[in-house]
């Protein structure tokens, strides 16, 4: 995997490789697999490599051949497995504090992915946002929204709160797994992932509501994003320039630039600061953009390889080809290239 600047918190590769060793696979040869250092999890408390994480997710689903992988692992998270990150949000005096401190803290965790709040219809809003620069994320960001809700309903103990969740991922093969996890509020297809959160428990104060031991949480939480090791980085303007300019049908490198008022060399410059080439970011997005398309399923291939930047369907095809294992057709129907030789996946249960 090229270098990049995408970081995330090592505990979250930790807890995602117990998940994948728990259903039978083997770390080390996932990380042949894929290609990537198995020792990504020696240093729980240091920084990873946000492809391997994103990837990883994706590897799980495509070879069980289970699409609602995400979801299922979200819920599975034991509570307090994320330490500061799960307290901080625990231990808080409200809802609405709790869900302040995961948008407060998310770059304690992670330097691709962007939270944010806002109330609509009597709703307040928890919206994620990944960078596609980092390849499909598709995988995670159910998983974000399970590992949310499960929080959620935890700190709100018994009480029957009206969540609603919008993906902007198409309707999965396996949604009545989501169904089951989230309950029936679901909507695909949408323009944001998010959950929205009644704004009447927003003053409730979570189960695990603690004054002293917050306050003591929330210092820890603030000297570690202040030391925090997953440096900030400036790509995801970058990526957000090469999404329009390829539904524009122009992913050069004069067209990214224009968008970004800079000159060509700037912008090359500041590829190479963070470690990637323009060819490579853009190859990466139109990876992320093709497998939300393929799965949404309401595109026709034709169009899906205009929006990619591409003049001719079979180039399109041969990119599939490379990035899926198999063609875009076979792909959109659920298959894979098949599970490498001696992975013995075990049946997936939702928790």
């Amino acid at each position: 995997m090229a270098k990049s600047p995408g970081k995330i918190y090592a505990q979250l590769l930790v807890n995602t490789r117990a998940q994948a060793e728990a259903l039978g696979f083997d770390w080390f040869k996932m990380a042949r697999d894929i290609g990537f250092d198995p020792k990504v999890t020696d240093d729980p408390e240091g920084a990873g490599p946000s492809e391997v994480y994103l990837e990883v997710h994706e590897y799980l689903a495509r070879m069980t051949g289970n699409d609602a992988m995400g979801v299922i692992l979200g819920s599975q998270v034991k509570m307090g497995s994320m330490k500061v990150f799960d307290y901080v949000a625990l231990t808080a005096p409200t809802i609405a504090q709790s869900l302040e401190n995961w948008r407060r803290f998310e770059r304690v965790l992670s330097n691709i992915t962007q939270i944010s709040l806002n109330d609509v219809d009597g709703k307040r809003y928890l919206s994620w946002h990944i960078s596609n620069l980092y390849g499909p994320h598709v995988q995670v960001t159910a998983k974000a929204m399970s590992f949310s809700a499960s929080r959620l309903r935890h700190m709100l103990g018994g009480r029957e709160v009206d969540l609603t969740f919008e993906f902007t991922q198409g309707k999965p093969r396996q949604v009545e797994t989501y169904y089951r996890i989230l309950g029936r509020n679901i909507r695909f297809g949408c323009e944001q992932d998010r959950i929205g959160i009644p704004l009447e428990v927003m003053d409730v104060a979570p189960v695990g509501s603690e004054e002293h031991l917050y306050s003591l949480i929330e210092k820890t939480a603030l000297a570690r994003l202040a030391s925090n090791q997953i440096e900030d980085n400036d790509l995801d303007n970058i990526s957000r320039a090469i999404n329009e300019a390829l539904k524009e049908g122009d992913p050069s490198l004069d067209a990214v630039a224009r968008k970004m008022a800079m000159s060509k060399r700037a912008l090359q410059r500041r590829m190479e600061e963070n470690g990637l080439t323009f060819r490579q970011a853009v190859d990466r997005v139109r990876k992320a953009l093709a497998e939300q398309y393929l799965l949404d399923g309401k595109l026709q291939l034709s169009e899906i390889a205009y929006l990619l930047g591409y003049s001719e369907l079979s180039t399109f095809s041969r990119a599939a080809k490379i990035w899926f294992g198999v063609s875009p057709k076979a792909y959109r129907r659920g298959e894979t290239s098949g599970a490498p030789d001696g992975q013995r996946p075990a049946t997936l249960r939702a928790g």
